[in-house]
C-alpha cells in the first residue's frame, strides 16, 4: 500500500508541475504577442497546487488504487477473456472515475477553505470532467487491463495521469 501511495503522490506532483509549466508557457506566449518587447515573467511553482495534488495522491488516490486494481483483477481475472476485460474497462470509468473526480474537487476546495462551493462544482463540473476523461481514460484503461501486468498497473495509470494533467492544462489555457 505504501508503494502505491508514494508512487501516486510522486506522479501526481510530477503531473501538477507539468501542468503548471504548460500553463506558464501558454500565458507567456500570449503576453509575448501582446507586448513583444516586454520582459516575460519567470516560472514560479505554485506550491499550494503542488501540495494539494501530492497529498491527494498520497492519502486518497494511492490507497484507492492500491485496493482497486488488485480487487478488479481478482473479480475479473485475465482468464475471463474479452468479457472480463470489457467489465474492467467499464467499471474503471463508471465506478473509479466518480470516486476520483468528486473527491479531488472536495480535496482541493477543502484545502482552499472553500467547501461551500463543492455542491456547485459537482453540479457544473462533474459530468463534463468525466466525459472528457472517458476520451482519454478508456483507451488508457484498455491498454492497462489488456497489456500491463497487475504489479505495474498503478505505475502505468499514474503515469497516464501526468499526460492527462498536461491535456487538461492545454485545454484550459
Amino acid at each position: 500500500m505504501l508503494k502505491s501511495m508514494i508512487t501516486t503522490a510522486s506522479l501526481g506532483m510530477t503531473g501538477d508541475v507539468v501542468a503548471q509549466v504548460l500553463r506558464h508557457r501558454s500565458k507567456s506566449e500570449v503576453l509575448k504577442k501582446q507586448h513583444p518587447v516586454a520582459p516575460l515573467p519567470g516560472f514560479l511553482l505554485d506550491t499550494q497546487s503542488f501540495f494539494k495534488m501530492a497529498t491527494f495522491g498520497f492519502f486518497y488516490y494511492g490507497p484507492l488504487q492500491g485496493v482497486w486494481y488488485p480487487y478488479i483483477n481478482n473479480v475479473f481475472p485475465a482468464a475471463g477473456g474479452l468479457a472480463s476485460f470489457a467489465w474492467k474497462v467499464f467499471l474503471n470509468q463508471a465506478v473509479l472515475g466518480p470516486l476520483v473526480v468528486g473527491p479531488v474537487f472536495a480535496w482541493t476546495l477543502c484545502l482552499e477553505g472553500r467547501m461551500d462551493l463543492f455542491k456547485g462544482k459537482l453540479q457544473h463540473n462533474m459530468l463534463p470532467t468525466l466525459q472528457a476523461g472517458w476520451k482519454f481514460w478508456i483507451p488508457a484503461a484498455s491498454i492497462n487491463f489488456w497489456l500491463i501486468p497487475l504489479n505495474y498497473q498503478i505505475l502505468y495509470m499514474s503515469s497516464c495521469g501526468i499526460v492527462w494533467n498536461a491535456i487538461l492544462s492545454a485545454a484550459s489555457a
